[in-house]
């Protein structure tokens, strides 16, 4: 299976394909077609089998290009409208995929929700040959927006890929990415979505600030202008004092929330187990820290402590990286 589609803006795949579930979801739903046969052969499917064994009901069905799709129901049942919608997105979604040639497509429904197992024979981007690095193929899920969690091997490694399929370029660059350097992908995935987040608050935290400023210098020149109006003014500036406040409290509630993300990505177990740092501990590591800035870790660590709090030395490494960008 082989197209032209290239890169996908971002949710632009998962909102083409909310569109196409409503367009075939108001096509299927005049109850004219009594059976999947019949829907199927509604969005250009061919039914060639139906069997049904152990309470799962089992259908094959042949695309206009002649690509087979095994679909498989979790009850003794035809496809209902929805689902039969769901087989067609997910075959336009795949058979547009260039990077790779499909071997095998099982689609299977659990309620509403779909689980999508795609074995490629030919996966090639940018030269490199990723088949290898797929032995299980590739996994999606489907539940409003398509997404993918399979595992790809490097080497020794198994690294889990996670995340909302919003188009072929961005999907298959990050195989590529883990195929080619594991260790800094597996490094990346850990802090970056919340380091990302924080800068986007202190970005929006600055504009807000620099926003209410403004507002208020506003309010102080037209007070100037016209003291007919100081009481009036006042009022205002009280208000935007407030809301200033507010802004500010909110904002440092969702980065003191963030942080507390941010130490437990940091903290994490070998196995990828998220921990919480106790409170007293990230308090007492910032205080030695700001009173003594050239103490080391060690150090930090024997004067907390001496306060009779204990903290291990992964969890004292965490608060110097989240809260002073300290790194030993």
């Amino acid at each position: 299976m082989k197209t032209d589609a290239g890169r996908s803006g971002s949710g632009a795949t998962a909102a083409l394909v909310r569109v196409l579930l409503v367009v075939l979801l108001l096509a299927l739903s005049s109850g004219a077609y009594a059976n999947t046969s019949e829907r199927a052969a509604a969005v250009g499917l061919r039914l060639l089998e139906e069997t049904v064994e152990g309470g799962v009901t089992r259908f094959v069905l042949e695309t206009a290009d002649g690509d087979r799709i095994d679909v498989r129901n979790d009850r003794v049942a035809d496809l209902s409208e929805q689902q039969t919608a769901i087989v067609d997105v997910i075959s336009t979604i795949t058979g547009n995929l260039r990077t790779l040639d499909v071997e095998r497509l099982t689609v299977t429904f659990i309620g509403g929700f779909a689980e999508i197992a795609l074995i490629p024979s030919r996966f090639v981007y940018e030269g490199v040959n990723l088949l290898p690095h797929v032995p299980a193929g590739l996994r999606f899920q489907f539940d409003e927006v398509l997404e993918y969690d399979f595992r790809v091997r490097v080497g020794d490694y198994f690294i889990r890929l996670r995340g909302q399929y919003i188009g072929e370029e961005q999907f298959v660059g990050r195989i590529l990415r883990a195929v080619q350097d594991p260790i800094a992908f597996l490094d990346s995935l850990r802090p970056e979505i919340v380091a990302d987040r924080l800068n986007e608050l202190d970005e929006l935290t600055a504009a807000l600030l620099e926003t209410v400023e403004i507002l208020v210098t506003d309010i102080q020149e037209l007070s100037a202008e016209n003291r007919r109006l100081a009481d009036a003014l006042e009022e205002q500036r009280e208000e935007q004092r407030e809301l200033r406040n507010e802004l500010l409290a909110g904002q440092e509630a969702e980065l003191s929330i963030l942080r507390a993300g941010l130490l437990a990505v940091a903290n994490q177990s070998f196995f990828g187990r998220l921990r919480a740092i106790d409170n007293d501990i990230v308090a007492a590591v910032v205080d030695e820290k700001r009173s003594n800035p050239e103490a080391t870790l060690d150090e930090i660590r024997s004067a907390v402590s001496d306060r009779g709090i204990s903290a291990s030395r992964s969890e004292v490494e965490a608060v110097l990286a989240v809260y002073f960008g300290v790194v030993e």
